[in-house]
């Protein structure tokens, strides 16, 4: 079965948004293979926040641990009072645990859901990427498109009647909202979905599955 593409003229703006992240995923998906470490790290910071039964168990743990400490002090420093200067150090050590029983349990009581580590710090205009600009020059370069079609057959991708790609050439597929982005040989080819001719999205997704397994990658873009 063939899949074709009848190719018409591009909308920039999805164009340049949605083919900026596949970019930036790009990026980071080799980043992570070179990288592996570095990004288990950023992954952590990433995930800073803390699930709510986990600080639930924590938060009951610190009132205990300060319902413990209060009652111990209280024992240690009432007996003190009676005679401070043969049991100064129980009514010292009393009064330090008093003090920690205290800041346990409003600790305890305090503490909220943490907030991510990471976060975005509001701005008023975002500057443009490197990725933003990457995508803006590919988009420009498909601004002459000659309307065409591209044909994927069983044995290869035949994008005009001499170039053609081998399904093994191809090194991942990025699925956007609109698009399918193909990644060979550091090249990009952007094709947009409602091109696609008398087969459904999910038919070509199968058929591309069939030829490489786990050859595409979903990136879903509000």
């Amino acid at each position: 079965m063939n899949f074709i593409f009848s190719l018409s003229t591009y909308n920039s703006s999805l164009f340049q948004s949605q083919i900026s992240t596949v970019l930036e995923k790009r990026n980071e998906l080799l980043s992570r293979k070179k990288l592996p470490r570095s990004w288990k790290f950023i992954d952590k910071m990433r995930a800073g926040r803390m699930p709510e039964k986990v600080l639930k168990r924590r938060r009951h743990r610190y009132k205990i641990y300060g319902v413990i400490l209060l009652l111990m002090g209280i024992y240690l420093f009432i007996p003190g009072l009676m005679d401070p200067k043969e049991l100064m150090v129980p009514l010292v050590g009393g009064a330090l645990e008093i003090i920690l029983g205290i800041g346990y349990i409003r600790f305890g009581r305090n503490m909220k859901k943490e907030k991510p580590i990471l976060k975005e710090k509001p701005t008023k205009k975002e500057k443009p990427t490197p990725f933003d600009k990457a995508a803006k020059k590919l988009y420009e370069s498909y601004g002459n498109l000659v309307p065409q079609k591209i044909v994927f057959d069983d044995d290869m991708i035949h994008l005009n009647e001499e170039a053609v790609i081998k399904y093994e050439e191809i090194v991942q597929v990025f699925v956007t909202t609109d698009f399918f982005a193909f990644i060979w040989k550091e090249n990009i080819a952007v094709l947009q979905k409602k091109d696609l001719t008398a087969s459904s999205e999910k038919e070509f997704l199968d058929f591309l599955a069939s030829k490489s397994q786990k050859l595409y990658e979903i990136i879903n873009i509000d």
